[in-house]
């Protein structure tokens, strides 16, 4: 694909360098879309008294995009956004509680310490949750963290082939643009299949695309 020369010493040179390509590419791939096989959810317990919880370490606030509260057996949406009025009705300032919660917001007092950063709810609960039936419990929903891909042992979390694609296509684009422009038509085809393996007939294709999204179920290839 980039036609590198096959010499070892070559070879060596260059590793390091391919490597931070890989990790680059795949980051830069999970940041601009949305991956339905790494769309998990995670529960967290309601505590008496406790405004502020930590988002599990492996979401991102940025990538949280469902909350959700269990009452009354069943899993009810919460608002999102806490505003200053809200605190005229029960002051959390004041460690005014009550049951059940209504809104949830990210916390602007995150510490630098903490990466993954923190929710705040409202109102402060007055109770907490039971971890036998997960009533008062929240739910958050979003996309998983990557794994990290450092160390030669470390397995990528999205498709390799497709990392391999965005990896390339910069490096072939100095030596022939066409090339180029072939290899991204290429990527493209394989993320909208692979975007398509998780939801079928969740994307559109224009007629001149050789295959339909919903026609295709197979996995992700992890190097």
């Amino acid at each position: 694909m980039l036609s590198h020369s096959t010499n070892v010493a070559h070879g060596q040179a260059t590793e390091e360098s391919l490597k931070e390509r890989l990790r680059l590419s795949q980051e830069w791939l999970w940041e601009q879309y949305d991956w339905e096989h790494l769309d998990v959810s995670r529960d967290i317990q309601l505590l008496a008294g406790q405004r502020f919880y930590d988002v599990p370490s492996d979401l991102i606030a940025e990538r949280i995009h469902s909350f959700s509260f269990k009452y009354s057996n069943e899993w009810i949406p919460v608002e999102y956004g806490i505003n200053p009025e809200d605190f005229t009705v029960y002051d959390s300032d004041a460690d005014v509680r009550s049951w059940p919660i209504y809104k949830w917001n990210f916390s602007e007092d995150t510490e630098a310490s903490d990466p993954y950063g923190k929710i705040e709810v409202w109102p402060i609960p007055s109770q907490s949750g039971d971890p036998s039936s997960k009533l008062g419990y929240i739910r958050l929903q979003g996309i998983r963290s990557l794994g990290q891909l450092i160390g030669d042992s470390d397995k990528c979390t999205l498709d390799a082939n497709l990392i391999v694609y965005q990896a390339a296509i910069p490096m072939v684009a100095r030596q022939n643009q066409k090339d180029a422009e072939r290899l991204a038509a290429e990527q493209e085809k394989l993320r909208l299949r692979l975007q398509g393996n998780g939801s079928r007939g969740r994307f559109s294709f224009n007629e001149d695309e050789l295959v339909k999204a919903s026609d295709y179920r197979f996995a992700f290839v992890r190097k």
